[in-house]
């Protein structure tokens, strides 16, 4: 699988192998089917890649894939339309969306599953003032 760099940070996936790959070395895998001629394709993108500059890391990867050169890929994920989004969680798919986003929309769903695989600290648990456990007075 091509590796993401720090000037590229998106990853662009051209077999089964490779999402098999990416799914299994991320704990949360962003990924865009997009085709070349698609018009709202080109509008998220620029917003695909920045969000993925702010939020990628060890356990977290955004991904490419051009359905027009990977034809096998797009048949196995169930691609219908452009664009479509899948997010995998430890491997699993947990989310599919198809068609226009907006760039909040889309932040928001990343970190909406970057806190759910962020580890919450004792120190974060015990100042929230929605957790149940109770707080002593000192």
């Amino acid at each position: 699988m091509p590796a993401a760099t720090a000037d590229v940070p998106v990853v662009q996936i051209h077999s089964i192998s490779e999402l098999d790959k990416a799914k299994s070395s991320s704990r949360l895998l962003f990924v865009d089917f997009y085709a070349t001629w698609c018009g709202p394709c080109k509008q998220i993108a620029p917003y695909y890649e920045q969000f993925a500059t702010q939020y990628s890391s060890p356990i977290i990867t955004f991904a490419k894939i051009n359905v027009n050169r990977a034809f096998e890929l797009s048949d196995h994920c169930l691609i219908t339309a452009m664009p479509t989004s899948l997010i995998f969680k430890d491997g699993e798919e947990v989310e599919r969306w198809t068609g226009t986003t907006t760039p909040a929309t889309l932040e928001a769903k990343i970190q909406s599953w970057k806190q759910r695989i962020t580890p919450v600290t004792r120190a974060a648990h015990l100042n929230n003032p929605r957790s149940s456990r109770v707080r002593l007075s000192t």
